[in-house]
């Protein structure tokens, strides 16, 4: 491999961290009514913005055409979004979150930074800020 154990260690520490990542996303899959980290990456940008093209949430889920189209499908039919299209191009749907969807990406966000500050409650500010500089 290298004889660098700092590069080893941020080799191991990479592989470690997507493994866990994959098994979030399986854990995910297997959860009956929980939205996926895909989901929650599309629905991410109706918390920041009101309303957003359904092709802007395929690109943030890393998704094609048909399968965000699916996708919406099941979160209307949940009642999480809602969906219009636009007045002057019809091929454009408008998606926006519904307060129950507003609220399921809150208590999704809560939960989250909950368990994010727990795992990480024992670094320091500077292990952060270097951690935050080594995955950007």
């Amino acid at each position: 491999m290298t004889e660098r154990p700092a590069l080893t260690r941020l080799h191991e520490a990479v592989y470690e961290f997507t493994a866990a990542e994959r098994h979030l996303v399986a854990r995910y899959k297997r959860a009956d009514g929980a939205l996926s980290p895909g989901r929650v990456a599309a629905l991410n940008v109706l918390i920041r913005e009101t309303e957003a093209p359904a092709s802007r949430l395929a690109r943030e889920a890393g998704l094609k055409a048909n399968s965000i189209t699916a996708m919406l499908d099941q979160l209307e039919a949940d009642g999480l979004v809602r969906r219009r299209r636009d007045d002057d191009d019809r091929r454009v749907s408008w998606i926006s979150l519904t307060d129950a969807g507003r609220a399921e990406l809150g208590a999704l966000q809560a939960d989250w930074d909950r368990c994010f500050d727990d795992a990480f409650a024992d670094l320091s500010d500077r292990d952060l800020r270097a951690a935050s500089r080594v995955i950007e």
